[in-house]
């Protein structure tokens, strides 16, 4: 059985900076909250406001989009979650915990 490459582009729809900016519904591990996505340049890309989110997107400042996929980031550059397009405005991946994380709006 093959490994999975974690550098292999995402398969979804392809996704721009244009078509993340915005503001988000969020689940992560059965809780939600909301993240606001400007196209700000900050950080990692450009700023991201998350609002009463629980750990880890709590500590989100930076968005970008990076190999096909979304990447949320925290002060120092780490990446706290990945997503890939689920098509529709939805968005699926994992934090860097290992929780299940959604995005749709």
């Amino acid at each position: 059985m093959a490994a999975l490459d974690p550098n292999a582009a995402a398969s979804g729809p392809e996704i721009s900076a244009g078509s993340v900016a915005g503001v988000w519904t969020v689940n992560v591990a059965g809780q939600s909250c909301r993240v606001a996505t400007p196209q700000t340049k900050f950080g990692q890309g450009y700023r991201a406001g998350p609002l009463r989110c629980p750990a880890p997107l709590d500590g989100v400042k930076s968005w970008n989009v990076e190999g096909g996929q979304l990447a949320f980031y925290d002060e120092s550059g780490g990446v706290l979650a990945r997503l890939s397009s689920s098509g529709n405005e939805q968005f699926n991946g994992q934090t860097s915990t290992g929780q299940p994380i959604s995005l749709s709006r």
